[in-house]
């Protein structure tokens, strides 16, 4: 895991590797065992490194030259020793042991298109071929690593964070602001636009290519997760636990690939469970490292779950060693929690719970730990959401094409619709201008079920993962999702309906659960979903809450009362906090995008 940066003069002019060596710092937190500097023609590549797989291989470094080529690469080659194998039948010497070498052989000798359908990874990567002048920005499948990207005239910057452009001083921080209504409604701007007009991020599963003297780039994208639509149905002949058995074997077992110990971010439920249980049924380990998030409101802790799972397993494992790492925050440590990983994020932090991760990553961290894996995903492909059963009872009546559109879009904000449209209807441009909006315009008309499941995979799963990532990596932890490998995504995707969910009974993920039984304690089988719970449910309605969001919302340096309608948004806090109308998501939305005013906004003297 790594922080990659560049430069790119498309009219072919070579830069001074000294300033991309001056914006190192920016990312050192995403790889503080390694740094290095490397120019090729009108590229100059900058990387800090974490060590995981190869770490005293010295052809491991990077930026990497290999023949005609350089890469910068941060991610994980999962199946590079195969890949490797490959190579060396066809001749190519590969000194192995670095996936960072194969990965830069493979696109040497085959091309990136060719290198793209043979690995199963996460990644995103900058390569440049001097052969053809051309440089390739891409992203792994389903987004799993970040990368950004802005147009400066004959200059292009790219980099894992988008700090690092604006520091570039080519790029300006001023905020997107005809799509604030889209990050109000979602949490997030979606697409290939960012909260910050003038920053674009390549989507997942997209290369985008510029050349010397051509002046707009070409995108297109090597995988798309719309291809499971009109696909057939599954014809295996396994009971459908044993099929979904032998899938996550494959997948978790592929991420567990590594040279440093490995860690587990553990809940109650049964997405992070199955990943603990085949830990401790397959490798050779004999302590693993838990991290479990609890909350002071016991009404939201899941540490009773958690004990259950634990003592289900040393009875099962005897010989391994448990390690549960637990972690609170009260509501002072909470904010400075907020504030510090606002700075990692480059845009408002999305969920309650994030303060909760970034402090778990940090006591993983003194445990010296630097990879953890995540049951992130599973609910996505697997059907494991209450509101995909909602959606679903709402999308069997006959409802019209614009409701559908709808409610997919805006979900549950759509009780707060009325007053985002008033808070931003001076610069916003409309939800139907978005990026989620049209994509589901163009495909309403496929099965609903499937459809939402799509919908949520390629857009409000970008904000899990910006989490993942930017929460992790502020602590130098590489965060892995095993339910996320490609190859498990498309196999779940097309499975029928009923192979995930009964409707009738609103049981889901059944595929999971019956892949698991007799691997789990009954209780994990068969319990609902919780949602990594925060204490910041229960003090959304607080008084220490109320006086933060009021000084934030309230202030005349903030964003509110200078971008959008300040009347409004002082009206929003006071009808939620008197209780005359609650509106907990959009206060968050709010207070959360102050802080990232004040943290990520350069230009801006807040005082501070």
């Amino acid at each position: 895991m790594c922080g990659i940066l560049g430069i790119f003069d498309m009219s072919g002019g070579r830069q001074d590797t000294g300033v991309v060596e001056s914006l190192l710092p920016t990312l050192a937190h995403r790889g503080p065992d390694d740094r290095g500097v490397a120019a090729l023609g009108p590229v100059v590549f900058g990387h800090t490194r974490l060590s995981i797989l190869g770490i005293e291989k010295p052809w491991a470094r990077q930026p990497l030259k290999c023949g005609r080529g350089l890469l910068n690469f941060n991610g994980e080659i999962y199946n590079f020793e195969l890949l490797a194998r490959r190579l060396k039948a066809e001749g190519i010497r590969c000194e192995g042991g670095s996936d960072t070498e194969v990965f830069g052989l493979c696109l040497e000798n085959w091309g990136v298109e060719k290198t793209l359908e043979s690995v199963d990874a996460m990644f995103a990567f900058a390569w440049y071929d001097r052969n053809s002048k051309m440089l390739t920005l891409a992203r792994d499948p389903l987004g799993e690593k970040p990368l950004y990207w802005a147009n400066c005239g004959n200059r292009i910057w790219f980099a894992s964070e988008i700090k690092t452009i604006l520091r570039t001083g080519d790029v300006t921080d001023e905020p997107n602001l005809s799509r604030i209504d889209d990050y109000l409604y979602t949490s997030k701007v979606n697409g290939a636009e960012t909260i910050f007009a003038d920053v674009r991020e390549v989507g997942p599963g997209e290369l985008i290519r510029f050349q010397v003297g051509q002046a707009a780039p070409r995108q297109l994208f090597y995988w798309k997760l719309e291809d499971a639509f009109g696909t057939g149905v599954d014809n295996s002949d396994l009971s459908i636990g044993d099929a979904t058995a032998i899938e996550l074997n494959k997948a978790i077992s592929s991420r567990c690939l590594s040279d440093v110990p490995l860690g587990i971010l553990l809940s109650g439920g049964i997405d992070s469970c199955t990943i603990a249980e085949h830990l401790a049924k397959n490798q050779s380990q004999d302590v693993l490292q838990l991290l479990f998030a609890d909350n002071e409101t016991s009404e939201l802790s899941e540490r009773k779950d958690v004990e259950n799972f634990l003592d289900f397993m040393k009875g099962r494992h005897p010989a391994w060693k448990f390690k549960l790492n637990t972690g609170k925050l009260e509501f002072d440590h909470y904010l400075q929690q907020l504030e510090r990983i606002t700075w990692y994020y480059d845009e408002p932090v999305q969920f309650y719970n994030s303060p909760l991760l970034a402090n778990l990553c940090g006591v993983a961290g003194k445990k010296g730990l630097k990879v953890l894996l995540s049951g992130e995903g599973s609910d996505e492909i697997f059907f494991g959401y209450d509101r995909f059963l909602r959606t679903s009872e709402f999308l069997v009546e006959e409802v019209e094409r614009e409701q559908k559109l709808r409610h997919l879009y805006f979900g549950g904000g759509l009780h707060s619709m009325d007053v985002i449209q008033k808070l931003t209807e001076k610069v916003a441009d409309g939800a139907e201008n978005t990026a989620p909006w049209q994509w589901l315009e163009t495909h309403i008309d496929e099965p609903p079920n499937l459809l939402q499941q799509i919908f949520s995979q390629k857009f409000r799963l970008q904000t899990l993962l910006q989490r993942q990532d930017r929460i992790g990596m502020a602590d130098s932890i590489e965060i892995r999702v095993p339910f996320l490998r490609p190859e498990l995504v498309k196999w779940s995707n097309k499975l029928p309906l009923d192979r995930k969910v009964n409707l009738e009974s609103r049981q889901t993920k059944i595929c999971l659960r019956a892949a698991m039984q007799n691997r789990l304690p009954p209780r994990i089988l068969s319990k609902s979903k919780d949602g990594f719970p925060s204490d910041m449910m229960a003090w959304l309605t607080s008084s220490n809450m109320h006086k933060l969001a009021t000084d934030l919302i309230k202030d005349s340096r903030g964003f509110c009362q200078n971008y959008l309608d300040g009347r409004v948004a002082n009206s929003i806090i006071e009808n939620h906090f008197s209780g005359k109308r609650r509106l907990d998501t959009l206060v968050w939305n709010l207070v959360s995008l102050e802080i990232w005013h004040r943290v990520c906004r350069p230009s801006v003297d807040n005082g501070l």
